[in-house]
């Protein structure tokens, strides 16, 4: 069976859609028998009647209707090949939407962004620091072209996804806190502890939260702050203990703190990079994801 030709199914999506072959021939300027023509004969290749005719016009039939939705998404990706291609005229170039996570930014990413760009100076790539479940919404949305997440959060299976890194949780506390000394703690055990709080919404503190409700406890705050650095510094004036990723702790830890890894199996993070279609992404974009999962 042959493949209709473009030109075949912008005249199907036309008389689709004006409802009229006369209309539709003069809205491309040619005769009417000959958009007759290309009906029948798609009739004929496919087997099927794609529209029921009336003297008031042509009504489309369900497998119509599937033609017209087919056809258009096989437009749309034709449109896109100029563009695509133009990429290349001068080089690579174009916008790269990238959401991720705060831990995976600070550990790696901003690393690799900088060594992408170095290698490819006409692509910008666009960040935006986002909650992880929030990120998985803005790639199945479009909004974002590749994102990156370090929480558990559900995936829908008409996404990619990758392994990326892995990450562990760790409780930093004062040098001369109790568990100071301690090569591992259970997060239980930090529940009898004040606690400073990072964020009210992060993913991380979230998480938290939920396993104390699953201890049938509560998490006991003596401080609630936006960012590590200052969480540190709380901790460090023996104001409290903080719950960190591990790549978050590196920068921080050289001033009066000590960082203990937690023994729960929770607290081992898988991170991942999520795309709606790898094979539909920019060329751009296709670079830049084929550089972060080197």
């Amino acid at each position: 069976m042959s493949f209709p030709d473009l030109q075949t199914l912008h005249l199907y999506l036309t008389v689709h859609e004006l409802g009229n072959v006369t209309h539709a021939a003069e809205h491309h300027g040619i005769a009417a028998s000959s958009v007759t023509k290309r009906l029948h004969d798609l009739e004929e290749q496919y087997g099927v009647p794609l529209f029921t005719r009336h003297a008031r016009g042509m009504i489309p039939t369900p497998a119509g209707d599937e033609l017209a939705r087919q056809a258009r998404e096989l437009l749309a990706r034709a449109n896109s090949i100029q563009g695509i291609m133009s990429e290349f005229v001068e080089g690579v170039r174009g916008v790269v939407r990238v959401h991720a996570s705060t831990s995976i930014i600070i550990e790696r990413l901003a690393n690799a962004i900088a060594a992408f760009t170095r290698e490819n100076p006409l692509i910008r790539i666009k960040l935006k620091e986002r909650m992880s479940a929030s990120i998985v919404h803005d790639v199945f949305d479009g909004r974002a072209d590749i994102g990156l997440v370090a929480a558990r959060v559900e995936i829908p299976p008409e996404l990619t996804v990758y392994p990326y890194t892995t990450d562990d949780l760790r409780v930093i506390v004062a040098q001369d806190h109790p568990l100071a000394d301690r090569g591992m703690v259970a997060f239980e055990e930090l529940l009898d502890h004040d606690q400073v709080g990072i964020g009210d919404l992060s993913s991380l503190t979230v998480l938290l939260a939920e396993e104390a409700q699953r201890l049938n406890r509560a998490i006991r705050h003596s401080y609630r702050v936006e960012t590590p650095e200052v969480a540190r510094q709380m901790v460090a004036a023996g104001l409290g203990l903080a719950v960190l990723p591990a790549s978050l702790i590196a920068p921080l830890q050289a001033v009066s703190v000590r960082a203990v890894p937690l023994s729960d199996a929770w607290a081992r993070r898988d991170k991942r990079i999520c795309v709606r279609d790898p094979s539909s992404l920019p060329v751009s974009a296709s670079l830049f994801l084929a550089h972060i999962l080197q």
